[in-house]
């Protein structure tokens, strides 16, 4: 049978195993949300709109006319 050291030493390898995982899920969270973040700000449609209203109103007339057509 396994002694009481060796459950207290299976539990803290667990500990730090757990702690190790945490760790690095948080890593890999600050990585996607930024990109994330970076995505949503590229492909932000109201803001490119404002930024570049006159290009943005000749894509408009150009696809209004292509779906006339």
């Amino acid at each position: 049978m396994s002694s009481r050291a060796d459950i207290a030493a299976a539990r803290d390898a667990v500990v730090r195993v757990r702690a190790r995982m945490s760790d690095t899920v948080s890593r890999i969270e600050e990585r996607v949300a930024s990109r994330v973040d970076a995505v949503k700000d590229r492909l932000d449609a109201g803001r490119l709109v404002g930024d570049h209203p006159w290009p943005a109103l000749a894509v408009a007339l150009g696809a209004g006319v292509l779906l006339a057509a």
